[in-house]
């Protein structure tokens, strides 16, 4: 089993609705990638510093739904119109469990 985390952090340009729109459109591949395994979108309650904005979690059977889960065609599009434009920073990990 394969655990996915990336954290992302908007730009301070970015707006409100940019930040909702990026949240919601990944929070809109969960069905896309049912099949391929767990997928949530959180954003962060702003309770401590120096934290991210929102996160991503997915867990995974294997490395090739992971893999497959990367290259889909609707997760690249989020990313590159939503997602991306708006970016300060990002990181990513993934672990297995």
């Amino acid at each position: 089993m394969l655990r996915h985390i990336a954290v992302f952090t908007w730009t301070p340009e970015s707006t409100p609705e940019q930040r909702t729109a990026a949240v919601e459109a990944l929070r809109s591949l969960a069905p896309i990638l049912a099949d391929l395994g767990t997928f949530g979108v959180w954003t962060d309650l702003g309770l401590g510093a120096s934290t991210a904005d929102a996160a991503v979690i997915a867990e995974f059977p294997g490395v090739a739904e992971y893999q497959t889960y990367a290259a889909h065609p609707e997760h690249q599009r989020v990313l590159t119109e939503l997602v991306r434009p708006y970016l300060a920073a990002r990181a990513a990990l993934q672990v297995e469990i």
